[in-house]
């Protein structure tokens, strides 16, 4: 067999293995999404509450406390999930990579720490740990109105990624301290310690968004390990800029960052870090190139269309009620707003068949808990569905 037909036979072969595993993650994903129910339970250094039907949990201590306090209390929905994203096509074809596993290599001994205690609480392999919490790749939508005389800074995000009925439902809002000197939430999943959205005590908002069209960057540091500690260390935009610049990190991708007064886009390209500013009072945000400051695909535009047809003073309803029209159809699991100044969330998640940014969200006060008030002190409030907007692919769409 010739050089090449044996690297056409592996191929073929790694990408059967990758469908066919892909294939299995959905009937597992659709089956079973019970395996997500959390438990409320406390041990040391941890806490889970389930608030009606929201989970809510919070780490404290050392890297390794927080770690095995993740693995005994969140154990059974990691090791489901590890299943379920272990086996796309990407983790299975990038894991090997020599590109990936330096990112792997480059994990600070703290957050390495803490994956391990986690895995081996759990009774899972860290090394499988370990890769799943290098892996970014989120798609999003973002639309950020600056503050006015009436109203606050306010931040909407759109975070769509499959599969939507697991990770919608299964949406973990958890407080960390310990960290570094600044208590943080963070709205993921177990066995993620990685920052996808997070808000922190003072206010610093910073979320990931996939850059279709960004370089492919030497290894580094995992970007939603650096997004961790920017919350975990910062207290502004300006600060978390810094932190961001002043080491590389092994993706491309796009960093919303906002806090009480202002916000930016920052990414890194094989030139250096980019930055885009609010403009007018807008930032908008998506997947597609960046042009003159604004996100240059369908979505993006219709973002940026939305904020030229707005009144001087819109309110979180209004931003609420932008995220329908630029969700992605079928994968749209969380759409959330955050009120920097007022350190306040309004969440929403998505069941797979019904978008996140459709459904009613719930409005947390976060200022409590990140002040050691504690897990009780959080009475998540019901907040109606928006109106639904013409989105972006469909016009007059009822989905």
């Amino acid at each position: 067999m010739t050089k090449f037909r044996r690297f056409f036979f592996l191929g073929f072969i790694i990408a059967v293995v990758g469908g066919l595993g892909f294939l299995a993650s959905l009937v597992t994903a659709a089956t079973s999404a019970e395996a997500l129910d959390y438990v409320p339970g406390t041990t040391a250094g941890g806490t889970v509450r389930v608030v009606g039907d929201l989970p809510l949990a919070e780490f404290t201590g050392d890297a390794e406390t927080r770690g095995r306090a993740q693995g005994e209390l969140l154990g059974k929905g990691t090791g489901h999930l590890l299943k379920i994203m272990g086996w796309t096509p990407r983790l299975l074809l990038g894991r090997h990579g020599t590109r990936f596993q330096a990112n792997v290599a480059a994990i600070s001994a703290d957050d390495r720490a803490e994956i391990t205690a986690l895995a081996q609480a759990a009774g899972l392999p860290p090394s499988d740990l370990l890769e799943a919490n290098a892996l970014v790749d989120t798609q999003c939508s973002a639309l950020i109105r600056g503050p006015t005389k009436e109203q606050p800074l306010m931040v909407a995000r759109n975070m769509d990624y499959y599969p939507a009925k697991i990770l919608g439902p299964g949406t973990l809002v958890s407080i960390v301290r310990g960290a570094g000197p600044r208590t943080y939430a963070s709205i993921g999943w177990p066995g993620s310690i990685g920052v996808v959205s997070g808000m922190n005590d003072r206010g610093l908002v910073a979320c990931v968004l996939l850059n279709h069209d960004g370089p492919r960057l030497p290894a580094a540091e995992p970007l939603t390990l650096r997004l961790r500690r920017m919350l975990a260390e910062e207290s502004d935009v300006a600060g978390a800029v810094r932190r961001f610049s002043a080491e590389p990190v092994g993706s491309s991708h796009y960093v919303l960052l906002a806090d009480a007064t202002t916000a930016c886009v920052v990414w890194r390209g094989l030139d250096g870090i980019h930055r885009d500013d609010l403009k007018d009072g807008w930032l908008a945000a998506s997947n597609g190139p960046r042009v003159t400051g604004a996100p240059h695909d369908a979505r993006g535009q219709c973002l940026c269309d939305r904020a030229k047809g707005a009144s001087a003073e819109v309110d979180a309803e209004w931003m609420r009620q932008s995220l329908t029209a630029s969700y992605m159809t079928g994968i749209n699991a969380q759409a959330m707003l955050f009120i920097p100044g007022r350190q306040e969330l309004h969440l929403a998640r998505g069941t797979g068949y019904r978008p996140a940014a459709l459904r009613p969200a719930l409005r947390l006060e976060l200022a409590g808990v990140f002040a050691g008030a504690g897990l009780a002190g959080v009475k998540p409030e019901e907040l109606p569905a928006p109106v639904k907007l013409s989105h972006y692919l469909q016009a007059g769409s009822t989905e």
